[in-house]
């Protein structure tokens, strides 16, 4: 899911959240740990 956000699909962490069923607060949460 986190590949989502990179090139070339750069979707939002909204957009992947509503795909996903996900909460926008935990993939904020994976994307910094990647970080």
């Amino acid at each position: 899911m986190l590949k989502k956000l990179l090139p070339p699909n750069n979707k939002t962490i909204s957009e992947i959240a509503a795909e996903e069923h996900i909460s926008e607060a935990t993939l904020y949460n994976w994307r910094s740990k990647l970080r």
